[in-house]
């Protein structure tokens, strides 16, 4: 197994950090990484916010009715937001740019985490988007999609077995 397969059977969700900083230049690859992503049109409506501030990792960890621990233990979070006036496939151009950004992270051996934020709750009354949307000042006009956790790994993961990939599930010329 060689190449980009390599690169995607490896991908793993790693939740378990070990609070060493990610070395900056891997920082900046993972961030190019993410804005280099295919866009519908060439129209590029997504943009990145990193966090590393502690308190700011807290309160994005309690975003989710459903908390995620690995935000606030997390090096790096990068909230991935998209301007809906500019794209009406602005989901699509930001699920790329997250992609890529999990196949960068794995490539340079940081562990990272897609957490979802679009249609999920921050409480009954308050969607996760607006919870963060108001803790990190994004004007009205963007959306935002999920968020990545990064961190050096404390966990290690089998990487997935191609030769086990269900070919079932590809249908030549008709369904």
């Amino acid at each position: 197994m060689a190449g980009i397969i390599k690169e995607i059977a490896s991908r793993r969700s790693i939740r378990k950090y070990t609070g060493e900083k990610i070395p900056e230049d891997y920082v900046r690859e993972i961030i190019a990484a993410g804005l280099l992503g295919a866009s519908s049109r060439n129209i590029r409506p997504v943009e990145l916010i990193g966090v590393r501030d502690r308190e700011l990792l807290e309160k994005l960890s309690r975003s989710r009715q459903i908390a995620s621990p690995q935000v606030a233990a997390a090096d790096l979070v990068i909230v991935v937001i998209a301007d809906g006036t500019k794209s009406d496939v602005w989901v699509e151009d930001a699920s790329i740019a997250l992609d890529n950004m999990h196949l960068a992270a794995s490539a340079l051996g940081v562990g990272s985490c897609w957490i979802q934020v679009r249609n999920r709750k921050a409480s009954e009354d308050l969607t996760a988007e607006d919870y963060i949307k108001e803790l990190l000042g994004i004007p009205e006009n963007y959306k935002v999609e999920a968020m990545m956790t990064f961190g050096m790994p404390a966990e290690e993961k089998d990487p997935y077995d191609p030769e086990k990939v269900d070919l079932r599930k590809y249908h030549a010329d008709k369904f």
